[in-house]
């Protein structure tokens, strides 16, 4: 939400990524789960302050993390 004075952030959890069913199908997914299937993730998030900051956390990825940025 980017509304002027209103800000905020929803996560979901997610079995696959962002990319074109193509794409998904050529690295391995769709991930199918069975009934009563559980997967666990773990996140960890910061607050970057500024583009340079941005920049920086960015080119310290690895490569194949930073296409997904």
């Amino acid at each position: 939400m980017m509304g002027e004075g209103l800000y905020a952030v929803g996560m979901e959890p997610s079995t696959n990524g962002f990319q074109t069913i193509p794409e998904l199908i050529d690295a391995g997914y769709p991930i199918m789960m069975e009934p009563g299937e559980e997967r666990v993730y773990e996140l960890e998030f910061s607050v970057l302050a500024g583009g340079e900051e941005i920049d920086a956390f960015a080119q310290a990825l690895p490569a194949a993390e930073t296409r997904a940025l």
